[in-house]
């Protein structure tokens, strides 16, 4: 059987989301303004951003609005950015607005080529006497790309989603980089090297995941403090890897007491083994 041919513009959301320990802390009514808010983003193209107005459109019909807002920041699944909101980790499961304009320009030259090979077939010879050129149709009337190649390549969310493109200098990069491999080393480990997987994947953590460069150095010191994690937090790849994970065990034990801790380090290691 066929599949039913898709209708717009959608956004991926996991079978178990509603069991997720952030959804279940904001509650059902913030939960339905989140899928709202997914929903949202998929059919602008914002690359998971919207304006607190926005929020008002979306969100209309639902009564006792702001608490829900205050609830899905409160857990992290928004961030206030910009004088508006961001969904986690949208660009890590999404593509971006400018991969997205990207692809549709290869597509519609792709589709241009196809038709000038296509109408070159159909030219003519111009009888004896007349010319010797051959008539087809001019190129110009083909040229229908609403997309620059530079704004593509100058907008910050153009992530390309391998790593074959060389990466810039970057000051914030080269920070956070420096850092982990500072903590590793201060910890009793051979300082690990800084390649160039190292920088793309802290590019990703900021750029596609949507974190902060003062969040990701918080992680930093909290899985380097932490004594499991230390001991599997030991390049850019696991951190990124693990980000979600270390995010949610540092909130559910910001409140317990040593041995609480201990206890919850103890069952982390039996669930998760050796992380990555």
């Amino acid at each position: 059987m066929s599949r039913p041919p898709r209708l717009g513009p959608y956004a991926p959301l996991a079978a178990g989301c509603y069991r997720d320990d952030a959804i279940l802390a904001a509650g059902p009514d913030a939960e339905l303004l989140f899928y709202r808010s997914l929903a949202f983003s998929a059919d602008s193209a914002s690359d998971g951003w919207f304006s607190r107005r926005q929020v008002q459109v979306f969100g209309l019909g639902l009564p006792r609005l702001q608490p829900r807002v205050d609830a899905l920041v409160r857990e992290g699944l928004w961030e206030e950015v910009d004088d508006g909101y961001r969904v986690r980790g949208w660009l890590k499961w999404n593509r971006s607005a400018a991969e997205i304009g990207l692809s549709r320009k290869r597509d519609r030259d792709r589709k241009r080529a196809g038709f000038q090979s296509e109408s070159s077939s159909l030219s003519y010879r111009i009888p004896d006497g007349i010319g010797e050129e051959s008539v087809g149709i001019p190129s110009d009337s083909l040229e229908c790309s609403d997309v620059s190649p530079k704004s593509v390549v100058e907008s910050r969310h153009d992530t390309p989603r391998h790593d074959t493109v060389a990466i810039a200098d970057r000051a914030d990069v080269e920070r956070l980089c420096r850092h982990l491999a500072d903590r590793i080393e201060a910890n009793g480990t051979k300082r690990p090297t800084i390649t160039r997987a190292w920088r793309n994947t802290c590019r990703l953590l900021l750029d596609r995941d949507g974190h902060s460069e003062a969040q990701v150095r918080a992680a930093i010191d909290w899985c380097q403090d932490n004594e499991f994690w230390r001991a599997n937090i030991l390049s850019m790849g696991a951190l990124r890897e693990k980000y979600d994970t270390m995010r949610l065990q540092a909130r559910r034990t910001a409140n317990q007491s040593p041995d609480e801790k201990a206890a919850a380090v103890l069952r982390m290691a039996a669930e998760l083994g050796d992380a990555s």
